[in-house]
């Protein structure tokens, strides 16, 4: 099981990342790959192979008992009766009281199994891969495995009104390292950004494009003696 504990950062100014080897998964964003490689970076094609199941469902039963044991008091003492969103933490932590001890252990130790397996696992010095995909995101929560997330350009949003917008999502991939290595991630990430600008750009908003003027509406009124535009950031 892991504690929480204080650990020092090593600097990732002194990381040579031409003596890196970092796997790229399926789901990578492949910009993110090649400029890394164009670097000097060695990239490798690279799979995450544990056997745990259920991963989710580990995580759960972690953090609702934890959260439980946290905020014990409060709940005993009633005052969650008060709690204004009554269908979000209160009920979570009173389903949190019936999970019996022998689960909680059982999913301690599948826990301890999936650190061993992911720690085994690897074979790089770190890996990119989806930020967003819930399953790594389990995992890097119960192994401490340290994710950059970077951006990485934009799309359309889902759903876009029927006469069409301007707005913009932003896409982003992460750089994952092996546990207590963050400065390895921080170090791949200063180096995709010093040639790349996608960390200094913002998403269209409605109709206004990143270097669109857009009038505020309140210096701009009738009564106000001027008007005046504002760039939109």
């Amino acid at each position: 099981m892991i504690s929480p504990r204080e650990i020092s950062l090593d600097d990732p100014f002194s990381v040579d990342i031409t003596n890196l080897i970092v796997g790229y998964l399926d789901d990578a964003e492949m910009e993110v790959v090649h400029v890394l490689e164009s670097k000097g970076v060695k990239m490798v094609p690279f799979e995450l192979n544990y056997t745990v199941d259920d991963v989710q469902g580990i995580l759960n039963f972690t953090m609702d008992v934890d959260m439980l044991a946290h905020f014990d008091e409060w709940q005993r003492s009633g005052e969650d009766d008060s709690y204004e969103a009554q269908d979000q933490w209160p009920v979570e932590l009173r389903r949190a009281c019936m999970i019996p001890a022998v689960d909680y252990v059982q999913a301690q130790r599948a826990r301890g199994k999936l650190v061993r397996e992911i720690r085994e696992s690897f074979s790089v010095n770190a890996f990119i891969g989806n930020a967003t995909d819930w399953e790594k995101v389990c995992i890097g929560n119960l192994v401490g495995m340290p994710v950059l997330v970077v951006p990485t350009g934009f799309t359309k949003i889902s759903n876009p009104p029927p006469h069409g917008t301007r707005r913009r999502t932003t896409i982003t991939t992460g750089i994952y390292a092996p546990p207590n290595h963050d400065h390895i991630a921080l170090a791949l990430a200063m180096a995709y950004q010093s040639v790349t600008t996608h960390h200094r750009q913002r998403p269209p908003i409605d109709d206004l494009g990143p270097n669109d003027l857009m009038v505020d509406s309140i210096l701009a009124r009738p009564d106000h003696r001027c008007s005046e535009t504002i760039p939109c950031l």
